[in-house]
């Protein structure tokens, strides 16, 4: 159940403040990089080779400048993904819809209706959470090595219900 996840990923009511906004979704490029992490998302092996094969540059992949936001945009950039029938495309294809579902309640704002970035918010929010379930049915309480970091996800939520919360009112 989705109880036995920790319980700190999913809300905190005693949490007030601003988030950074979409540099919380940039930070998921610079832990994908870390050397202790296998993400896998729903089951599906995340690689950065799908994008590589789409032109991506390398110093994307590799980190060259980590905190670049140009080089975090291009993780997400839908026009890197070819596509292929490589085990890995599933997984990409998988985290950048979740990232620019979330990227976009922030940075999308004037080509949207406010219903549809609560949405965008929402839906983002409940497939993060799924995903962190399935990474805590494969590893239990080291599912952060099988995912993103627990920061990443706490931040992430946090986002999300933030952005929920300002659309739909």
């Amino acid at each position: 159940m989705l109880s036995d996840v920790d319980s700190d990923v999913l809300v905190w009511p005693h949490r007030l403040g601003f988030q950074s906004g979409p540099s919380c979704v940039q930070a998921i490029p610079r832990s994908l990089r870390l050397p202790d992490r296998i993400c896998k998302i729903f089951g599906y092996h995340f690689t950065w080779s799908p994008l590589l094969r789409g032109g991506m540059p390398m110093s994307t992949a590799t980190g060259h400048d980590s905190h670049s936001d140009r080089e975090a945009a291009r993780a997400f950039c839908p026009a890197y993904l070819l596509r292929s029938n490589s085990f890995d495309d599933i997984g990409a294809h998988l985290l950048q819809f979740i990232g620019n579902l979330m990227y976009s309640c922030w940075v999308s704002s004037k080509a949207y209706e406010c219903h549809e970035l609560a949405k965008n918010a929402l839906s983002g929010y409940y497939l993060l959470l799924a995903a962190v379930y399935q990474a805590w049915q494969q590893r239990g309480k080291l599912w952060p090595l099988e995912f993103l970091p627990r920061t990443t996800v706490r931040n992430l939520a946090s986002l999300s219900q933030i952005a929920t919360t300002f659309y739909a009112l």
